[in-house]
Formats: structure tokens, C-alpha cells, sequence
């Protein structure tokens, strides 16, 4: 059977989707409904920003330690979160929460998840439309989504990874449709949100579109001095001088996805429900293994940027993907729930695979591994492994926690070489033609990968 054949049954008659949306409401839909508003007395990571803004409204230091706040806050005696003392965020996403903070904090994590949701839609609707994909599509890869353990993350957490997703697809958007600075503006917005999107701007300076990089530094500087102004300029203080130097703690857990969480956990781990143990215990091992990482993954993206300089959009949106792939393995820290940023690359990839169905199975595999829950690789390790003050042996660290930073840098490569194929393929279509191309690339790639999932 041709795959269009096989797009009209599966998409185009709605009786395999029903179906699916029957499992995912049976297994995932009371999850997301628990997670939408969380019970009496929990607490999720929502509360590091919306706790600081109450602090802010209560008269007490914003970046006041969890321990002391949820007692005013929330009524509790403890902090039932220890891996997290205070607010980890910048300044700025305490601002962004600050018109909830007047909510109760159940109240206001349903508020934040709803939006949350909504953004998600729109984005994949964004990106579809975009790229030209059929709109019967946009249905069924909403539902998929739906199964997707990064994004149930950001729900069950409330965090911000749905959010700045949708400021790089609204850059993304704004860089194709040859509006660089409107595309900074977004980036330097995500930048005063959580700093590290500001690695997109590499594709800026290679291609020397500076008012781009110009109306990013503009509008973070924007946001810090209102944010300055609003909250107060010894919050900067606060946050250099109590939250940054915490924040190694999370360098060398488990499940920090980048490169240098990767590299802290083989040699400067810090553990997480039981003890990791190093390969070799060095601090200076993993900062030079980090650096050397970070650098060839940098050079990477600007090899793609400056190899599409003045490209198609098929380059453009290629050195993009890149871009953001790139970022998720040079943060810091990158969470689980950090993953739904890659939405727009794993997207860009899908519609690429239709020239070669070669690269279907590959890029399915790597799906499938972002959409893993993370708690599952802990059930697949030993049962003896990290139980009862046990440790976690290297092995662990070098498998079952390392999956997604492979999986990263698989989808980072595979980016990087669908962009240099794909230029060498494309002879300088007219606007029209290329986004017509794109259209039935997208159709074609969609009718394999869909059926591929459904089958």
C-alpha cells in the first residue's frame, strides 16, 4: 500500500485517532487532570516563581529560602521539596508570575497550566502551517503529543519549558519571514526569561543580521530594568549573591540531560534518590570535558549558520533546528520537561524525512526516547541500584541516565546533516515554489511517520 494510501485511512477516516484518543484518555487523561490543579498542601516547581512573588507582595526579600516562605504562604511547616532551598529563576520570571501571585497557588498553577496548553496548540498549529503540513495533521500530532512525558512534565510541574518553546517558534517565524528583529525581540524576551536562549544568537552574528542581535540585547536589558524597577534593583543582588552560587547543585544529577550534566555525573556527580558514583571522581575532568563538548557543538551550529548564510528557507529553518538542539546540550542544566523546546526542530525533522525515508526509522527512535518518562529508566535499572542508601554505579550514569543526552545529540547531528543534504538538493526556488515544496514535503513525510506511529 502507497503511503498516501495509507495517510487516507489512518487520517483521513478518524476511527484509528478516536481510538488513540480513547487510550490517552484512559491512561494519561486522569494524570493531566490531576496535574492541572495540584491537591491540598502540594508542592510543585510553580511554586519556586509564584512563591517569590508572594514574598515580593508579603514585603519579605524575594529570594526568601522555601523553608521560611511556605510557612507564611502555604501554611506548611516544612519545605516538602529539599532539593530546592530557594527560587532558582532569574529575576524576570518572577515578574512574568507576579499578576498570579494574587491567586492561591492551586489556583494559580491551574491559571499557568491552561495557558501553558493553549501555547502548546497554538505552536504546533504555528509550526504545521509553517512548514505546510496538511491541516488533518495538526489533530492527531496534538493527541500524540498528548503522550508525550516532557510535556506532562511541564503540566505536573508547571514549568517553563511550554512557554519558551513558543517565544522560539514565534522567532523561528519571524526569522523566515525575513524579520530579524522581531525574531530578536523574541529571543531577547526568552533571554530575560531563562538567559541560555541567547545561544540562538549565534545565527544572528554569523549571518551579520545585527539589528537582530541588536533587538535581543535591547529587549532583555528592557526586561531587566523593568523588572529592576518593579521588584527592585536589590533583587539582582539577591540572585547573584544567594541563588547563582547554588546552583552547582544540580550540575551532577541524574537526570540533567546536557552535556554537563552528563560529564559531572561520570566524574562530579551529586546524586539524586541515592548516591551516584563516579567513574573516576575529578571536578576537572568534568569542567574540560564540558568545555570540549560545549566548543564542538558550538562550532557545529556556527558551521550550519554560516554554511546557510542567505539560504533557502529550507537552510534557514535548518541552522534554526540546529541552533536550539545545540542549546539544550550546552545549558547547564536541561531537564526533562526542557525537552518541549525541541518541538520545532523534531518538527523541521519529520518534514525533512520525506525526501528519504531512510531517515524515518532513526528519527522515530529518537522521538520515542524524548517521549520516554524518565521514571521509567529508573524501573528499568536493577532493582538493587540507589534503594536504601545504595549507590547508582557508573554504569548507570553512562546508560539508563545518559538516554536523552544521547538522544539530544543524535536529533543535533541528524539536524545538521538533513541541513547539508537538503542544500545540496535545492537549486534557488522561487518563494512560491519552495514554500509549495515544503508543503508536499511535509505531506509526504507526515503520511510515513503518523502511519509508522499509528501501525
Amino acid at each position: 500500500m502507497s503511503w498516501c494510501g495509507l495517510w487516507d485511512r489512518l487520517v483521513g477516516r478518524v476511527g484509528p485517532w478516536v481510538l488513540l484518543g480513547f487510550l490517552w484518555a484512559g491512561w494519561f487523561g486522569p494524570l493531566y487532570l490531576g496535574a492541572m490543579r495540584p491537591g491540598a498542601g502540594e508542592v510543585i516547581d510553580f511554586y519556586q516563581d509564584w512563591g517569590s512573588a508572594r514574598n515580593f507582595l508579603s514585603g519579605m526579600p524575594v529570594y526568601t529560602e522555601h523553608a521560611l516562605s511556605v510557612q507564611r504562604h502555604l501554611g506548611l511547616a516544612t519545605n516538602p521539596d529539599r532539593l530546592i532551598k530557594r527560587n532558582a529563576h532569574p529575576p524576570t520570571s518572577v515578574l512574568a508570575v507576579l499578576p498570579l501571585a494574587g491567586l492561591s497557588f492551586r489556583d494559580a498553577v491551574l491559571v499557568w497550566n491552561l495557558l501553558s496548553l493553549t501555547t502548546l496548540a497554538v505552536s504546533l498549529v504555528v509550526i504545521g502551517r509553517e512548514l505546510g503540513c496538511p491541516a488533518a495533521a495538526i489533530g492527531p500530532l496534538f493527541l500524540l503529543a498528548g503522550f508525550c512525558h516532557p510535556v506532562y512534565a511541564n503540566i505536573h510541574l508547571a514549568q517553563w519549558g511550554i512557554a519558551l518553546g513558543g517565544l522560539l517558534v514565534g522567532a523561528w517565524v519571524m526569522d523566515r519571514r525575513g524579520r530579524p528583529a522581531l525574531a530578536g525581540a523574541l529571543i531577547g524576551l526568552a533571554m530575560a526569561l531563562k538567559l541560555f536562549p541567547g545561544f540562538l544568537l549565534i545565527l544572528f552574528v554569523v549571518r551579520g543580521q545585527w539589528r537582530a542581535v541588536a533587538a535581543a540585547i535591547a529587549t532583555m536589558a528592557a526586561a531587566t530594568l523593568v523588572t529592576a524597577w518593579v521588584l527592585g534593583p536589590s533583587v539582582y543582588l539577591e540572585y547573584v549573591r544567594d541563588v547563582l552560587p547554588g546552583q552547582r547543585e544540580f550540575w551532577g544529577i541524574a537526570f540533567n540531560f546536557s552535556l554537563n550534566g552528563y560529564w559531572h555525573k561520570l566524574f562530579d556527580p551529586t546524586g539524586v534518590s541515592g548516591r551516584l558514583t563516579p567513574l573516576w571522581s575529578s571536578r576537572v575532568v568534568a569542567v574540560a570535558g564540558t568545555l570540549a563538548s560545549d566548543l564542538l557543538v558550538t562550532a557545529a551550529v556556527v558551521m550550519a549558520a554560516w554554511g546557510n548564510r542567505g539560504a533557502t528557507r529550507q537552510g534557514r529553518d535548518s541552522a534554526f533546528s540546529v541552533a536550539i538542539l545545540g542549546m539544550l546540550l550546552v545549558e547547564p542544566v536541561t531537564w526533562d520537561e526542557s525537552l518541549t523546546q525541541a518541538l520545532l526542530p523534531l518538527g523541521w525533522m519529520v518534514s525533512m524525512a520525506a525526501a528519504r525515508p531512510g531517515w524515518r526509522k532513526p528519527l522515530m527512535a529518537l522521538v520515542t526516547i524524548f517521549w520516554l518518562p524518565t521514571m521509567l529508566l529508573v524501573r528499568l535499572s536493577p532493582p538493587d541500584w540507589g534503594y536504601n542508601g545504595s549507590e547508582y554505579p557508573p554504569l548507570f550514569s553512562l546508560g539508563l541516565a545518559s538516554v536523552k543526552t544521547y538522544a539530544i545529540l543524535g536529533a543535533f547531528v541528524m539536524a545538521w546533516r538533513m541541513g547539508r543534504l537538503a542544500e545540496s538538493d535545492v537549486k534557488v526556488p522561487s518563494r512560491a515554489k519552495d514554500r509549495e515544496g515544503e508543503r508536499r514535503a511535509c505531506h509526504r513525510a507526515y503520511e510515513g511517520m503518523l502511519g509508522e506511529t499509528v501501525v
